[in-house]
Parts: structure tokens; C-alpha cells; sequence
């Protein structure tokens, strides 16, 4: 694994950054990091135990879970690969049933007045590059690891996670993701044997049209040969 994960050193970056956001889920654990250290020579700890909170019964909110009741909060010991199966399992089925993203009303438009008189509009920052800011104390690794069962961050997130994590969107599932692009290659394969016929028959069609080498046609041939 640790050949397929570091060869050419093509996919260490995505690699660390998947690690990091593991880090942000309390499920790893940097060992002490040295300045200028390389990205493949840090070392991890797995966690085995870990927590869900259930957040299916939260108010409907835009992107926060506001608790105003006591969630029940699951925990998890991993000893298997059934038992992560499980928990990821638990873990998207929480966050995907979380009533997350609801916009309770329309804002008001602005009148164009009121627009000129606000002054110039401010550029956009790019967020990915601000995420996690409060966490990243947490990739500066340590010596002495963390047993018990944290979710580390604001805990107003879908499932108990950060709230920057956006967890109660599909589009953030690998798995769902998956399970739709299957569907649709599947719908791909059946519409490019159609396509694939289709053209093979153009093709034919255009070759009996299209201009004929000089020879013995099959009737003289036939001919010849009676």
C-alpha cells in the first residue's frame, strides 16, 4: 500500500490532505512534526474509538445544528473493517438525514440605488484555502495520543462534525457519488451500443454510396466463374 500511495510522489498531496481532514474528524492523530518535515515521513496513529452524534431530530437550519435537545451520541470501537464499513455506513446515513441546507425566506432585493451607494464590492476570498483554521493546532502532531472517543471542532456540523465540513451535503459522499456515477455509466453504455450501431450503419451506408474502386463487379465475377 505504501508503494501504490508514494509512487512518483504523485498522489502524497491528496493523500496528506485526506489525512488532515481525517484529523479534523478525530480518527487520526499526527505523531510530533519537525519543521520542514516531509509529507511521507510523518507518523500516524489510527484511532479506534470514535463517536457520532445523532443529529437527524436537530431544527431545520441553513448550515448549523442547533442542539435544543440532548442528541444521542453513539460510540464506536473500530477492530475491524466491518466495524469502519459500519461506522462510515452510520456516519452518511446521520449526516444525509440531518435537515441541513434549508433557507427559511427569500432575501430582499436591493434597488440599484442602494447598491451604488454601498461602494465597491469586496473580492471574493478563496474558502477552501481558509478552512479549518481553527484546527489547524491539531496538525501539529504530539507524543502523547488521545484514547477517547472526540470529535474535535464547533460540533454544529451534521453527525457532530465541524461545521465547515458541510457533511449534510451529497455531493461531498464518495460513495453516493459512486453509486450515481454507476447508474449513469451504465445508462452511457447502453446509449453507446446505440450510437456505436448507429454509426456502423452510417458507415455502411456512406461506403455503398460513396465512389467504388475499379474491378470486377460480383456479377461478373459470377459470371466468370459459371
Amino acid at each position: 500500500m505504501k508503494t501504490q500511495l508514494l509512487h512518483k510522489r504523485k498522489y502524497i498531496f491528496s493523500f496528506h490532505d485526506s489525512m488532515q481532514r481525517l484529523i479534523f474528524m478525530g480518527l487520526l492523530q499526527f505523531g510530533p512534526v519537525e519543521k520542514f518535515q516531509d509529507k511521507d515521513q510523518v507518523y500516524l496513529f489510527v484511532k479506534r474509538n470514535c463517536m457520532i452524534v445523532d443529529t437527524t431530530m436537530c431544527e431545520p437550519h441553513y448550515n448549523l445544528v442547533l442542539e435544543t435537545r440532548v442528541f444521542e451520541r453513539r460510540r464506536y470501537t473500530l477492530n475491524t473493517l466491518t466495524d469502519v464499513d459500519n461506522y462510515w455506513f452510520d456516519l452518511m446515513c446521520v449526516c444525509l438525514n440531518t435537515p441541513l441546507g434549508v433557507i427559511r425566506k427569500e432575501r430582499p432585493k436591493r434597488s440599484s440605488a442602494s447598491k451604488s451607494q454601498e461602494g465597491p464590492v469586496g473580492v471574493p476570498v478563496d474558502t477552501d484555502r481558509h478552512k479549518f483554521r481553527h484546527l489547524d493546532h491539531m496538525l501539529k502532531g504530539s507524543r502523547e495520543v488521545c484514547y477517547t472517543a472526540v470529535i474535535p471542532g464547533d460540533g454544529k456540523g451534521a453527525g457532530g462534525l465541524d461545521s465547515e465540513f458541510f457533511g449534510h451535503l451529497k455531493r461531498n459522499w464518495i460513495w453516493t457519488c459512486h453509486l450515481m456515477r454507476t447508474k449513469r455509466s451504465n445508462n452511457q453504455y447502453e446509449s453507446s451500443n446505440t450510437v456505436r450501431l448507429n454509426s456502423l450503419l452510417t458507415k455502411h451506408v456512406t461506403m455503398d454510396r460513396g465512389p467504388k474502386f475499379p474491378g470486377p463487379s460480383p456479377l461478373s465475377r459470377g459470371s466468370q466463374q459459371g
